[in-house]
């Protein structure tokens, strides 16, 4: 398996456990939404679906679009290589961040 699939899979995994805690947070403070659980799951599903998308379209034709990335130059494949990282990258720190308040007892923001 690719390595961006791995990560992509990974990534999924990651927004999974980030909307898990934060239901759990908003349960146990009794702030659960149905409407924001709902528009999560949505949020999550469809960055992984136009990642997926923008991924297969780079393995198409990975030199097909060239893009100037803070003067650096890369390709299609990279650039979702690079957004796979940060995504992946973002949501784990979140997750980190939950799963320490909640070990520790703490609020989670």
């Amino acid at each position: 398996m690719p390595e961006a699939l791995r990560i992509g899979a990974g990534l999924l995994l990651v927004i999974a456990a980030n909307i898990i805690l934060g239901s759990l947070d908003a349960i146990l403070n009794g702030a659960y939404n149905a409407t924001i659980f709902v528009r999560g799951i949505l949020k999550g599903g469809i960055v992984i679906l136009s990642l997926l998308a923008v991924y297969l379209a780079g393995r198409l034709n990975p030199d097909l679009l060239v893009i100037d990335a803070g003067g650096e130059t890369v390709n299609l494949m990279t650039g979702v290589y690079l957004l796979l990282v940060a995504a992946y990258a973002n949501y784990g720190i979140d997750v980190l961040k939950k799963l320490k308040d909640i070990l520790l007892g703490g609020k989670t923001p």
